[in-house]
């Protein structure tokens, strides 16, 4: 494993080999700094070999991995920082001299080919304090086959003149985490409990029933025992005797998840619940989203939380409260009343729950959809103009909020059959 002097040592332990390997020029001329201040700004041409790192990048097949035979089957640390080096080796010949040039840069390629593997006391001896020699992995030195546009890019970057230049990749470099690892006693003693099935022990929703055909559910219309019963079922659901689970229901445009008045029944496999007979409080709230009575129409988000007391070997124990997943549950409108005056073509609407301003709505007529006409605050009655390609006849009508549709198809009579609503008939004249 190594410290953060790595990337220098790396830098170092190259310098150092190219001095070695080319004894004909002086020590001083194995640079590793930019190219524009190697062979720009009007230096003097000489004998030199310029090694420069112009890219960093994690290593993919060490990234998150742990140092072997460090971190123990049940401990936690932070991995290693795993990169890559990138180096560009270019030269200069003494008075500008071509073919020096390039004999320097073959001998710097020949001493880097046959130093592939940086040698671990080279690495040692390359920087003081330094020990990237003692990381698992070794260091290799990968030539890189870079096109003619990648290198022109390179160069472009230095805003000095184009050189004979070759790139070469070193990896990988292991920079050790100075965060501690985690590293928890161990176990003394194995509990095993057994179930009978291979349910999860997680309180769990898997369906919602609601009493209808049409994949929606409604408040009440203010009379007693008005808002559909709805029925959550799963495992795991019962909490502790005598407490009984939370259901919250989440509005999107609500800030506070809302309960149900109350909850009919309960047991280990299900829950059933009705929703509030009178879903509009009165007087209206300053700010209705805000209230935990004000009941909106839309797409809710249904969870339970269930409480119990975990028991320990030890005789201790611990208050648990879980949450089930999610699943949606649609409240629909409720027509509650419906006048037409032809002199104006206006049809007026009276719906619950209430109808916030910035909630969309329609009139499906027919065939026709007819928007509303604008609504300063949240209310209950909606007015449509009605306009004259709709002719004259009975309809049947729907009121669409925000996508969804009040409930139009009723059950009637033994067997049940179903058949329109006829609360929601006008006649159009």
């Amino acid at each position: 494993m190594s410290n953060d002097l790595a990337i220098a040592t790396v830098t170092a332990t190259l310098q150092k080999l190219l001095i070695r390997g080319i004894p004909d020029i002086p020590g001083e001329n194995v640079t590793v700094i930019p190219p524009d201040r190697a062979f720009g700004g009007g230096n003097a041409a000489l004998d030199q070999i310029n090694l420069f790192l112009y890219q960093i990048m994690p290593n993919a097949s060490w990234r998150n991995r742990d140092i072997p035979n460090q971190i123990r089957p049940g401990e936690t640390s932070q991995p290693p920082l795993a990169i890559n080096l990138y180096y560009l080796v270019s030269s200069n010949g003494s008075g500008d001299d071509g073919i020096l040039s390039h004999q320097w840069l073959g001998k710097a390629m020949r001493v880097l080919h046959d130093n592939a593997v940086l040698d671990r006391e080279d690495i040692r001896a390359a920087l003081l304090e330094n020990d990237l020699h003692e990381q698992v992995e070794r260091v290799r030195i990968t030539p890189l086959s870079l096109s003619l546009e990648d290198l022109s890019k390179l160069w472009t970057t230095f805003t000095t003149p184009y050189r004979v230049s070759t790139a070469y990749e070193v990896s990988v470099v292991l920079i050790e985490s100075i965060r501690p690892a985690r590293s928890p006693l161990p176990v003394l003693d194995r509990i095993f409990t057994a179930q009978p099935n291979l349910l999860p022990p997680f309180p769990t929703l898997t369906q919602i029933e609601i009493p209808n055909p049409q994949n929606a559910a409604r408040c009440g219309d203010g009379s007693a025992n008005s808002g559909d019963v709805i029925t959550l079922k799963g495992y795991n659901l019962a909490p502790e005797p005598g407490e009984t689970p939370e259901i919250r229901l989440q509005h999107p445009r609500q800030k506070e998840a809302l309960q149900p008045p109350s909850i009919e029944d309960f047991s280990t496999t299900q829950i059933t619940f009705r929703l509030p007979d009178n879903p509009d409080p009165i007087p209206l709230a300053t700010e209705p989203l805000e209230d935990p009575d004000q009941w909106l129409i839309g797409v809710y988000r249904v969870t339970v939380e269930v409480s119990r007391i975990r028991q320990f070997p030890d005789s201790s124990n611990i208050r648990e409260t879980r949450t089930t997943n999610e699943l949606t549950l649609a409240i629909a409108p409720r027509i509650t009343n419906l006048s037409y005056v032809a002199a104006t073509r206006q049809l007026t609407l009276t719906c619950t729950p209430r109808i916030l301003p910035e909630q969309r709505t329609f009139l499906l007529i027919g065939d026709f959809q007819v928007a509303s006409d604008d609504i300063a605050a949240p209310t209950n009655t909606l007015e449509f103009t009605l306009p004259s390609m709709v002719p004259a006849g009975d309809y049947f009508v729907r009121l669409r909020v925000d996508g969804i549709d009040s409930l139009l198809i009723t059950r009637r009579g033994t067997p049940p059959k179903l058949e329109f609503d006829p609360g929601q008939k006008v006649t159009v004249s």
